[in-house]
């Protein structure tokens, strides 16, 4: 369980003014209030590394970062005159301190990486840098110049790639690629997960021509493409339908998104059939209702 570190110094809010924050009505986090004066040694070590820290002050922010821990600032009518961007997390409300927020809070903090949904058999999360043999085994899989390699013709060398697209797409965008296991035998399966909308080449996309399926309401404004590849020896077992429903899911009820676009090759007739079955529907537009 996570603990909140209420250190506000100034505000008026009270115990009552704290119900409302959604983490604690839900009993999921731990609700401990301190001060300014307040020691780290006098904060149980078990506490210290489950928790985050709410403060309305640059010294809060300071003093807590000192101790190693992940800092959320609160900005109100009471510390305008306060300068907050000592801490990378800025909130405007209690209502924003979800428990998903808070936990996304401290495992950026620590390097954790999130677990961010399931299906009935897999689980996706985060990439983190010991993924990188099932990320290179994966790419030996696919042709060259495919779109479903991961790694592409770059400078850097596999390990610095995979370590900066951890360290700055998850932080900044809120989502991207994840590896996906197996529940049961906490076996790689594969690769899944989010683009931003025109961020893949169109020379990266194999086969010349592709087709858009998209899922929930068309929106440009509100749109991510979702990607997936399975390893060789998990194919034809059903999985990627169920991870396009999980991931379809997780995009409209967590990262907010309207529109999940997947973009395949026209002549990946068995991938379209499983797109269209797991919910998607071709673009309105002349001859997109063709699979060839």
């Amino acid at each position: 369980m996570l603990t909140l570190l209420v250190d506000l110094r100034k505000s008026r809010f009270t115990s009552i003014d704290y119900n409302i924050i959604p983490a604690v009505a839900k009993d999921k986090i731990l609700l401990q209030t301190v001060t300014k004066m307040t020691e780290n040694a006098v904060i149980p070590p078990q506490t210290m590394a489950h928790a985050v820290v709410l403060t309305d002050t640059k010294e809060g922010i300071l003093h807590w970062k000192a101790a190693g821990l992940p800092v959320i600032a609160l900005s109100h009518e009471g510390n305008r005159d306060e300068d907050l961007m000592e801490s990378p997390w800025l909130v405007l409300s209690l209502e924003a301190l979800t428990p998903e927020y808070l936990l996304e809070v401290h495992h950026r903090c620590y390097g954790i990486p999130m677990t961010v949904a399931s299906s009935k058999r897999c689980v996706f999360r985060e990439l983190i840098p010991e993924d990188l043999p099932y990320i290179l085994a994966l790419d030996q899989e696919q042709e060259e110049n495919s779109a479903g390699r991961f790694f592409r013709e770059t400078d850097t060398t596999p390990e610095d790639t995979l370590e900066n697209y951890i360290s700055c797409q998850y932080p900044f965008y809120g989502y991207g690629i994840y590896a996906v296991f197996q529940m049961e035998r906490v076996e790689f399966l594969g690769l899944a997960g989010f683009y931003p909308w025109g961020s893949c080449p169109d020379h990266l996309l194999p086969d010349g021509e592709m087709k858009e399926i998209f899922f929930g309401r068309e929106n440009p404004e509100s749109r991510v493409e979702i990607g997936y590849v399975i390893k060789k020896s998990a194919r034809r077992k059903g999985y990627a339908r169920e991870w396009i429903l999980a991931l379809t899911d997780y995009a409209r009820q967590t990262l907010g998104f309207d529109e999940v676009v997947a973009r395949i090759p026209a002549g990946n007739r068995a991938s379209i059939r499983t797109a269209l079955s797991a919910g998607g529907r071709f673009r309105s537009r002349p001859g997109s209702q063709r699979l060839s």
